[in-house]
């Protein structure tokens, strides 16, 4: 059987925000925001998988034409509290959504033609401090979003109908920290630090499209009986279930350490020379958690920046070392699921050294 497939899709999205704060007293205060958001995608399907072409309609037959439309309210609530001049606390709760859409994969069995909008319920708690005379400050901060219908990627059944499909439950949450202190000799250090974890709460079954691609190879492609028996039976298989994996792309840890210094050369200028330094933990790029497909190793990078700004500030030029040591750090994984059969390792790019002249008018 030949393949091809035309279609077209446009995608319209309209929304209006509003934001307000009242101080209920001179320590306490409120702030609430709303956005209404309108989404619309029209699919035209023209043909797919032997589906008639456009130019082959017979009087009064049209092409699939498939149209979505998704409506949302959201908004945000902030209460923060002054213990004192440099310190306060705050409480927020606030939701967002990622717009929904269509596959376009007529005859699908599993993988739905229209996705649902994806939506999370944050809430966060925290604190804003200045210590020493405002050189040094501290913000910490706890958090937990539930998601609802989380938009992954999945696999048919049937070859190269999969798609976009929703996880119905699941969650992130973590602590943050950040800091700024001003050290002596026109010395800054600056550094923040993520812990996370993620999880999938609602039992569901999807079928890993790197399992369909293995399942297709090992019956010497798709569409024949055996092939499409084994794919169905990977996706009733209890390893299918996604329960309890983490969700793509949220690395348990992250950091990252800047240390700045200021010189000021009299009657000439400032140069400004910093090192940077970041760490990420690995993490899964997809929900499947295949740790040979998926798993992305951990990132290391020292970044080197120097600025050198003439006095009265207009003329400034800038030099910048990026990954100075040459770490092949894998930066994100991709696995087609297109026939292909490849999982392809985006890496930080080498060591680039970069040079820039600026004038401000």
């Amino acid at each position: 059987m030949a393949f091809e497939t035309r279609d077209t899709q446009r995608l319209e999205s309209a929304s209006i925000y509003g934001q307000g704060t009242y101080h209920i007293t001179d320590r306490l205060r409120f702030t609430l925001g709303g956005r209404a958001t309108t989404d619309n995608q029209i699919g035209n399907i023209v043909d797919y998988f032997g589906l008639p072409d456009r130019n082959s309609f017979l009087p009064g037959q049209t092409a699939d034409i498939l149209k979505t439309k998704f409506k949302k309210a959201t908004g945000r609530g902030e209460l923060e509290y002054d213990i004192t001049r440099t310190s306060s606390v705050y409480g927020m709760i606030s939701n967002g959504i990622k717009p929904g859409g269509a596959n376009l994969n007529p005859g699908a069995k599993i993988v739905p033609e229209v996705f649902q909008p994806e939506r999370v319920d944050a809430f966060e708690v925290g604190s804003k401090n200045e210590f020493f005379d405002k050189t040094l400050r501290i913000n910490v901060s706890a958090f937990y979003n539930m998601i609802h219908e989380f938009q992954v990627d999945s696999e048919d059944p049937t070859p190269f109908l999969g798609g976009l499909t929703n996880v119905k439950a699941s969650h992130v949450d973590g602590i943050e920290a950040e800091a700024t202190e001003l050290l002596p000799y026109n010395l800054r250090l600056d550094g923040n630090v993520t812990i996370q974890e993620s999880n999938v709460d609602s039992h569901q079954h999807l079928l890993n499209p790197s399992e369909a691609e293995q399942i297709d190879i090992a019956n010497g492609g798709p569409f024949n009986n055996n092939d499409l028996a084994d794919r169905q039976a990977a996706y009733a298989a209890a390893s299918s279930d996604v329960y309890g994996h983490t969700l793509p792309k949220v690395p348990p840890f992250t950091a990252n350490i800047a240390l700045q210094h200021t010189a000021y050369i009299e009657g000439s200028g400032t140069l400004v020379s910093g090192i940077h330094l970041i760490y990420r933990n690995p993490y899964y790029f997809r929900i499947y958690d295949d740790p040979t497909t998926d798993r992305v190793p951990p990132q290391r990078q020292i970044d080197l920046n120097f600025t050198y700004t003439l006095e009265g500030g207009r003329w400034h030029a800038d030099f910048l070392v990026i990954n100075l040591t040459n770490n092949a750090s894998v930066n994100s994984r991709y696995s087609d699921n297109f026939g292909t059969f490849i999982t392809a390792n985006y890496f930080v790019p080498p060591r680039q050294f970069i040079g820039r002249v600026g004038y401000k008018f």
